[in-house]
């Protein structure tokens, strides 16, 4: 039986990396606000690529692991107060 943590993760990185994307595409045409938008689907792709080699049994960063998903969550934060901040 698959693991629903492998199926939200896949969905999780498919979807972002289409965002990423849309966003490449909008940040092309000039709209600078979405560099934000972009870096913030892509730390989210990158904590799904993680998430899913940790489940295979592929694990680079073995006791940095949960460290890492951390810091991951943090930049997020810190790029939507960027992006907030920036759009005012």
């Amino acid at each position: 039986m698959i693991d629903i943590l492998l199926v939200v993760t896949g969905i999780n990185a498919v979807i972002s990396a289409f965002l990423m994307i849309v966003s490449w595409k909008a940040l092309r045409k000039g709209i600078s606000i979405v560099k934000y938008i972009f870096l913030y689907f892509a730390l989210i792709l990158a904590s799904s690529l993680i998430i899913s080699l940790q489940y295979f049994g592929i694990n680079y960063f073995q006791s940095y692991t949960q460290l890492m998903l951390q810091v991951i969550d943090l930049l997020m934060l810190i790029l939507v107060y960027a992006g907030i901040m920036r759009g005012k």
